[in-house]
């Protein structure tokens, strides 16, 4: 397993997808992790099951799964009592396995979402962005449907 710090590319990421609400030089990254096929994030660290030098270079499926995982990133760092029991919520449920922890509905109504759905309209939203509509979006989504994260907790805590 490697450890290392996000690329500068990763970081240009983090900011199209966040704006200046993540703290990306505060993140780790860990990859080759015996995860299985999962991606897990615990508060700065995103450990990866496979070793990418610089995930801004590869596939836009591959920087959705990259930014998807950002989001916990930032739900930690924003909310990380919150995130914790949200986590608690989906993984006692059994929703993991059924994948209706990751299913949303438009329009977002943020804080009714939990952990996965937030992370999984970030993801959605980024390649949206980049004329990619995967099969699990909800239909008639728009760019405009998606705004950064930081809008959303900006209007949650007024």
């Amino acid at each position: 397993m490697r450890l290392r710090r996000l690329t500068v590319g990763e970081r240009r990421l983090a900011a199209a997808a966040f704006s200046d609400g993540l703290r990306a030089e505060r993140l780790w990254l860990a990859e080759g992790a015996p995860t299985g096929s999962w991606a897990i994030v615990v508060f700065s660290l995103m450990l990866f099951p496979s070793r990418t030098e610089d995930f801004s270079i590869e596939t836009a499926s591959y920087q959705a799964w990259f930014v998807h995982e950002l989001t916990h990133a930032w739900q930690f760092q924003t909310r990380p009592l919150w995130t914790l029991l949200s986590l608690a919520k989906v993984a006692f449920s059994g929703s993991y396995l059924t994948r209706r922890a990751y299913r949303y509905g438009l329009p977002l109504t943020w804080d009714r979402l939990n952990l996965e759905q937030q992370a999984k309209a970030v993801e959605h939203g980024f390649l949206l962005r980049r004329g990619l509509r995967p099969p699990d979006m909800p239909d008639g989504a728009r760019p405009e449907d998606y705004p950064p994260p930081a809008a959303f907790q900006r209007k949650s805590r007024r």
